[in-house]
């Protein structure tokens, strides 16, 4: 199951840009579960994704704190199937960033992409088949970064495990997320230990519980004033993942990790530490 930095579906933020993971899965015989993605034709799928950051940073033993919030409103529509690939189209309802610094607040909603539409194909496991359509929509932020809709839809959706599943089955996943805007670039490789602890009702549907375990590393390369700037350092995190076998879509996603490593700046051979935390929770609205 691939995991996603949501995708820590994150995308832009002024030194760093976070990116989200998670990992993931119709009824079959001797009690096992075959999950897969089947979203209804033509009937709209709303989802509200919101992730937050958290960075300290300590500089000459003073703590410096920095906070992101963005928040994605989209709606997913299924137009039918491709060489058994699912095809969607994809509308971006809602965009804001704000990053929240000592030296004041900034950013806000991010217009240009409010209404646009794209297609885009998954494998029925929810593999990214085809998302050229993201790529060519693109936004600047307030602080100059040129971003496109793939940072966010690259790992929109679980994978799902391709084998049927019985409550308490558990499996591994690996996978590496490579991203990147006008002034970052970021490789996140990560391991997902999955469990699937059986049913339960969300929203009155009846939904597999899935709950998992995350560790990796993360490396990002970007610039701020002029400076080259390299973060890296290990993380850990858990999840926990609701998908519905009777609709076909996954109905809530929760995600929390922590990244514990250092901000090195080339130009003055200098080590600054650093941590992120960060959350993300996508759930159908």
């Amino acid at each position: 199951m691939k995991a996603k930095i949501h995708s820590y579906n994150g995308f832009f933020t002024i030194i760093i840009i976070v990116l989200f993971l998670f990992p993931i899965p119709l009824m079959s015989q001797d009690n096992a579960i075959k999950l897969v993605y089947n979203y209804p034709g033509g009937t709209p799928v709303r989802y509200i994704n919101t992730s937050k950051v958290k960075q300290d940073m300590n500089i000459d033993g003073q703590s410096m704190v920095v906070n992101v919030l963005k928040i994605l409103g989209t709606t997913v529509k299924s137009s039918g199937i491709d060489d058994k690939n699912l095809v969607l189209e994809i509308t971006i309802d809602t965009l804001a960033q704000t990053v929240d610094t000592p030296g004041g607040l900034t950013g806000g909603a991010i217009k240009d992409v409010l209404g646009k539409s794209f297609s885009m194909k998954i494998n029925p496991q929810g593999k990214e088949i085809d998302i050229s359509g993201a790529e060519k929509i693109t936004f600047t932020t307030d602080d100059g970064t040129t971003s496109s809709a793939a940072q966010s839809f690259n790992d929109f959706f679980p994978d799902l495990p391709e084998d049927a599943i019985i409550p308490g089955y558990i499996w591994s996943s690996t996978d590496t997320v490579r991203n990147k805007t006008s002034v970052m670039k970021q490789v996140t490789v990560v391991k997902s230990e999955n469990k699937f602890e059986g049913f339960e009702q969300l929203n009155d549907t009846k939904c597999a519980k899935i709950t998992y375990l995350l560790s990796g590393s993360w490396e990002i390369k970007t610039q701020s004033q002029g400076m080259e700037l390299n973060i890296k350092g290990p993380f850990t995190g858990s999840g926990v993942l609701y998908f519905s076998p009777e609709k076909g879509y996954f109905l809530k996603n929760d995600i929390k990790t922590r990244m514990t490593g250092n901000m090195e700046i080339a130009e003055q051979n200098v080590s600054i530490p650093i941590i992120m935390d960060m959350s993300s929770t996508t759930e159908v609205r």
